[in-house]
């Protein structure tokens, strides 16, 4: 399980839109979703599309989901297939606030979590409990893979639907129809760990029902527009907002699969609320996550990757 619930996520990082260019809306696609080369229907802008996502995106900058059940689809280093059903808690507060707590029979198993600077991923479940940990800007998927992490936390939050598209002045985006032309898809380029910029790390395209503008697939591609994650969204509900008589929709089903290994995380999102003092500034704290999982390891990936440098700066 920790293979899936380590890959099934993994993918690009932020943001930057000249709402002229097509550039973006050049990533290729896996069929069916490989647009066409002419449209019957008129194609609206990247600036126009992107902003009536973000009508509802802009809405969900809090989220919280107590009863969360997640179905594991992973295939093992011995090539045999698993399936696991188990529960969780999941938390978020954007940008980059993440805590997803995993769950049997009210044990937890593993953990999921990020703060605006660093992220963490506790594993449970062997006979040695331990904990990864590093900066969003220090990632290195290479090397987390190795010890048993290769997510990010803020991509599983990109992958919810609850990030804004950037409307900003450079932006690069596009859109384009599917082949059948009943979703419209929004690509734009992804830059830094952060909405400060930086250079193209990746590209995100999120496929819209016109007729809501809710997301029906978020698709995330690294910097050589090669897919790596494939979200899936159904079944939109209203999430509940203290303050607000209406509030924003999100998908109470999200099917995430890692397109290289073919990992399939299905999160069953019923019930979601905007946390209402029921979210805890705790359960985004590594020192007070570790306090109450206690693992008896901690591994700093920022610091083998800087001794895995030095190492190598050093060879004859």
């Amino acid at each position: 399980m920790l293979a899936l619930l380590s890959t099934a996520l993994s993918g690009c990082t932020q943001t930057g839109a000249n709402p002229n260019s097509d550039s973006a809306a050049s990533i290729g696609a896996d069929s069916p979703d490989r647009p066409t080369d002419t449209h019957a229907k008129p194609l609206p802008t990247y600036i126009e599309t992107a902003q009536k996502y973000n009508q509802n995106a802009s809405r969900l900058s809090r989220i919280f989901v107590g009863g969360a059940v997640v179905r594991v689809t992973f295939t093992d280093d011995q090539g045999a297939s698993h399936r696991e059903q188990v529960e969780g808690t999941l938390q978020m507060i954007r940008p980059a606030k993440l805590a997803l707590n995993i769950r049997k029979v009210g044990q937890s198993l593993f953990w999921l979590g990020s703060d605006t600077t660093r992220y963490w991923w506790f594993d449970l479940t062997g006979d040695t409990k331990y904990a990864v940990i590093g900066t969003h800007a220090g990632f290195d998927q290479d090397l987390a893979k190795k010890i048993g992490l290769s997510i990010h936390p803020l991509e599983l939050i990109r992958a919810m639907g609850v990030v804004e598209l950037p409307t900003t002045q450079g932006t690069m985006g596009g859109t384009q129809w599917s082949s059948d032309e009943t979703l419209l898809g929004i690509a734009a380029e992804l830059s830094g760990t952060d909405a400060q910029g930086g250079s193209v790390t990746g590209f995100v395209r999120v496929w819209v029902d016109p007729a809501d503008n809710l997301p029906r697939k978020i698709e995330l591609f690294d910097v050589q527009k090669q897919l790596v994650i494939r979200a899936e969204h159904s079944e939109p509900a209203t999430v509940t907002m203290h303050d607000q008589p209406v509030g924003p929709s999100l998908a109470s089903r999200i099917v995430v699969t890692h397109v290289p290994s073919g990992a399939v995380l299905d999160m069953s999102l019923a019930d979601a609320t905007d946390g209402h003092k029921r979210l805890s500034e705790k359960a985004f704290d590594f020192d007070q996550v570790k306090n109450s999982l206690k693992p008896e390891k901690v591994y700093d990936l920022d610091e083998i990757k800087r001794q895995r440098t030095q190492k190598l700066g050093t060879r004859p």
